[in-house]
């Protein structure tokens, strides 16, 4: 494989500037904190000065939460070694997350190149970097970034391994370890599972794998699995709490409704418009080079079934932009050379130069526009104004590490607290409540303060006759006890 030409090293420096620039700026405020990353902080941070894998729910007892955690361990406990070295806050936090942005834009220009060329590469690169998705769901401290790292990982391993290295049987057993951490990083990466077994098939069909070979990834990919049975359940897990959870993450009563309204949504919001634009170039391209005879590298077609089985599964759960990310992010690593060889294929006399000339032409227009976005008009954007976090963290800085403190529907506000004796309770999807024994503490005025978040239909039901408003940050409250 040919080095790159300096003009290629320069225009590769100048996208990496730009995804560090953009994934650490403003990188409290923008993306805003949200339930789910107040969480993750939470079990980290936890784990980090406590070792203890869980959340706090009254003061000195953490419980570790398995069936309703979306994310595995090699977030969480990568998070946690971070916090060892670098300190716990929701700015590490995030410095973190901009590694891991780093790491799958990396390992995502390897795959690409070794597959397809620099310059392909190079413009799936461009265009991941100015994409508005990119910064907002890669800087928050949730799976999706991390499923991608390992996800392209693994079939860079692959891609390795396959091409008769001196150390072949090594690579081998990096792929299975690399799409085993895939599978446990993110509760939509089990979507992977049934996709590794026609890779599988495709790699034994087409020569380029044994059994044996198959055998050491299997095996290999088990290694991560077993460590998340171990460290993410409980023994007193039930199997019917864990079936529930997984085959219905989203706690819905009516599935059929669910799947048709999803199947509205994902064909007329912008973000789910800009995928199936992608995946339809995508597609196109693929089908183009099979009725052509030309050979699909076995690592694409991974990424594309991959891809086609969580916009699916996705159908059955409650719709979140964020969910339908990581098939954006594998349709702009795969959708600039389906375009070049559409471009190839067009019936008109244009020469090969005209028409590379025309394809980059038409990755920087994508790019500057993404980048206008990314700057000016996304919701990655949006908060770059926003001081949320600086003014809540202000705030309880000056509140005293002594103080009682009821968070009720706002994890995303505990990890700003540096006290411990506070309490916790929050309703997921109006099904799942955490800390609700807790409740009557509330009613009862026991507690010196109350930070009350988003609030479900039955916390409206909760009186605060006790409490009075004292502070507002964006939709969290504070109240403080009424003197008697």
């Amino acid at each position: 494989m040919a080095s790159l030409s300096s003009a290629e090293k320069a225009f590769a420096a100048l996208i990496l500037f730009i995804i560090v620039f953009f994934s650490l700026f403003r990188s409290t405020e923008s993306p805003p904190l949200d339930f789910d990353e107040g969480w993750a902080i939470q079990v980290a941070a936890n784990l980090s000065e406590r070792g203890v894998d869980g959340l706090q729910f009254s003061p000195g007892t953490l419980e570790h939460v398995s069936v309703l955690t979306s994310i595995g361990y090699p977030l969480v406990y990568v998070q946690a070694f971070w916090f060892e070295l670098f300190g716990a806050g929701v700015l590490e936090a995030r410095v973190m997350m901009a590694v891991y942005m780093l790491g799958f834009a990396a390992v995502g220009f390897f795959l690409l190149r070794r597959l397809y060329g620099a310059t392909v590469a190079l413009s799936a690169l461009a265009i991941l970097a100015a994409f508005p998705p990119f910064y907002s769901f890669g800087k928050s401290v949730i799976g999706e970034v991390p499923l991608l790292f390992f996800l392209t990982l693994f079939l860079l391993c692959f891609n390795l391994a396959t091409n008769d290295p001196p150390r072949k049987r090594l690579w081998f057993i990096l792929t299975g370890v690399s799409a085993g951490l895939c599978v446990v990083t993110k509760t939509m990466a089990l979507a992977l599972a049934p996709v590794l077994l026609f890779a599988a098939f495709l790699a034994l069909r087409r020569g380029v794998a044994s059994w044996k070979d198959v055998g050491i990834v299997a095996i290999s990919a088990s290694i991560p699995f077993a460590v998340w049975l171990v460290v993410h359940f409980e023994p007193g897990d039930s199997f019917a709490s864990v079936l529930n959870y997984y085959t219905n993450p989203s706690a819905l009563a009516d599935k059929t409704a669910t799947f048709s309204l999803n199947l509205g949504k994902l064909f007329t919001n912008i973000g789910p418009l800009f995928m199936w634009g992608a995946m339809s170039v995508w597609v196109s391209g693929v089908i183009f080079r099979m009725k052509t005879r030309a050979k699909v590298p076995i690592e694409e077609w991974v990424a594309l079934l991959f891809s086609i089985v969580l916009i699916f599964s996705l159908l059955f759960r409650y719709f979140d932009a964020r969910y339908i990310f990581p098939v954006q992010a594998l349709a702009i690593l795969f959708f600039p050379y389906s375009l070049y060889s559409l471009l190839r294929a067009l019936p008109v006399k244009i020469d090969v130069a005209r028409i590379t000339r025309i394809f980059l032409a038409g990755v920087a227009l994508m790019s500057l526009l993404g980048l206008y976005q990314v700057s000016f008009r996304s919701h990655v954007a949006d908060s770059y104004t926003s001081h949320f976090i600086g003014d809540m963290t202000a705030y309880f800085s000056s509140v005293p590490d002594s103080t009682s403190i009821f968070f009720y529907n706002a994890p995303q506000a505990v990890p700003l607290f540096h006290g411990r004796n506070y309490y916790q309770r929050f309703v997921i999807f109006e099904s799942w409540i955490l800390g609700s024994e807790f409740a009557p503490i509330v009613e009862d005025g026991l507690v010196d303060m109350l930070v009350l978040g988003p609030v479900s239909k039955e916390d409206k039901k909760v009186s605060l006759d006790g409490y009075e408003k004292v502070a507002e940050f964006n939709k969290i409250s504070v109240y403080e006890r009424k003197t008697p």
